[in-house]
């Protein structure tokens, strides 16, 4: 995508009705496609301006997680809530910081930024419809990147009052039923009594995401015991008397961070025999409707978007409407469903019939389980509605 509709993307990820951090999960990648960066977090924050949540696409081990809260998060200039309120009385939202030679040799470096590989920063204060500031988004750039300048600055800029609605939006993630699409898998290999054997950095991520409620150097300290309980529930019966030795036990988990899908595969010792190990393969969805905002900025679209104040079902609705109306015959495509083709050769009739087949609906009187928005539906009110509508000059 271009950069237009790199941040065409990032404006309609924010509209959707989404929790906050289910949101960042799909959110930070894209930012990071406008503003170049390895890695960003963000970091929730109560009335004081005290650390409440976060969410990192790197974090911290557990361990050095806990040293970073009793070592550096109330001590001095690195106090997290005196920065954080320092720069959201700053006029400016954004701000910059690359570490310098004599920074580079303090404590706190060494033990949290040069793990992150974090030698340039890129802050950013958000707010939320009130202007009341609730979180501080941070983008990394290691030893060997160019510092962060003046257009990343403004491009962050831009951006705020989106990322602010969408991240400060109140939304209940267990009422969300809609289908997910698995976005990202990891595999590991622990004990019967949870402990862990073998795994990469990102399963550990996965597997934290998927066991914690809560994400927080104040919660460091306690994360380990939460975390081994969890995978000795997931695991036990993958090793229970009677399971099958080649049929893994899938279960499916929701946690504040998204939904994930757990399979726990009994392995085998060097010699065949039964082992106390388990293969654990964590997959983490993300909603449909993400993917479908996604595959919309991959079609003929206008970029063009309603304000953070519109209702957000009718910014989607907006988008999908081009993709899924306008490039059905000519572009050889629809877009209720990214990987459903339709060809110019079929009549009318037929593409009706194949949609109908796809979602058995209508437009005026859809039932409330159908969770797309009207104009992404194909069936015969929607497309009579759609090209019942005025085009646009140009389209």
């Amino acid at each position: 995508m271009t950069r237009t509709r790199d941040v065409a993307f990032i404006r309609k990820l924010c509209g959707l009705d989404l929790p906050p951090t289910t949101l960042a999960a799909t959110l930070l990648p894209a930012l990071r496609d406008v503003i170049p960066a390895h890695s960003a977090a963000i970091f929730w924050v109560d009335d004081t301006g005290e650390m409440a949540g976060l969410y990192a696409e790197r974090m911290l081990s557990p361990q050095a997680m806990a040293d970073y809260y009793s070592r550096h998060y109330q001590a001095g200039a690195d106090a997290f809530a005196s920065a954080f309120r320092r720069r959201a009385a700053s006029p400016s939202a954004t701000s910059t910081h690359s570490f310098t030679r004599v920074e580079q040799s303090t404590p706190y470096f060494r033990d949290v930024m040069a793990r992150l590989d974090a030698f340039h920063v890129l802050y950013a204060v958000l707010r939320d419809v009130r202007q009341h500031p609730f979180a501080q988004l941070s983008l990394y750039r290691g030893s060997d990147d160019e510092p962060f300048g003046r257009e990343e600055r403004v491009t962050l800029d831009e951006l705020l009052r989106y990322l602010g609605a969408g991240l400060s939006r109140h939304v209940d993630g267990a009422r969300d039923a809609s289908p997910s699409i698995v976005v990202e898998e990891q595999l590991g290999i622990v004990r019967r009594d949870g402990a862990i054997v073998s795994a990469p950095e990102g399963w550990a991520r996965l597997l934290r995401l998927a066991a914690l409620a809560e994400l927080g150097p104040r919660q460091a300290d306690h994360e380990a015991p939460v975390v081994e309980a969890f995978l000795r529930r997931v695991c036990e019966p993958a090793l229970a008397p009677g399971a099958s030795a080649t049929r893994p036990f899938e279960t499916s988990h929701r946690s504040p961070w998204g939904r994930f899908v757990l399979k726990a595969f009994r392995l085998a010792d060097v010699q065949g025999r039964r082992a106390e190990q388990v293969g654990l393969l964590i997959r983490r969805e993300e909603p449909r409707s993400v993917t479908i905002v996604r595959g919309t900025g991959l079609s003929a679209l206008s970029p063009e978007l309603p304000e953070p104040g519109e209702e957000p079902l009718r910014r989607v609705q907006r988008g999908l409407f081009a993709a899924a109306w306008r490039g059905r015959p000519k572009h050889g495509r629809h877009s209720m469903d990214i990987r459903s083709r339709c060809t110019s050769r079929w009549s009318s009739a037929e593409f009706t019939r194949r949609s109908r087949s796809l979602l058995d609906c209508t437009w005026e009187r859809r039932p409330r389980s159908c969770w797309l928005p009207p104009q992404s539906c194909r069936c015969p009110a929607a497309i009579s509605h759609a090209s019942s509508r005025p085009r646009r000059r140009g389209a």
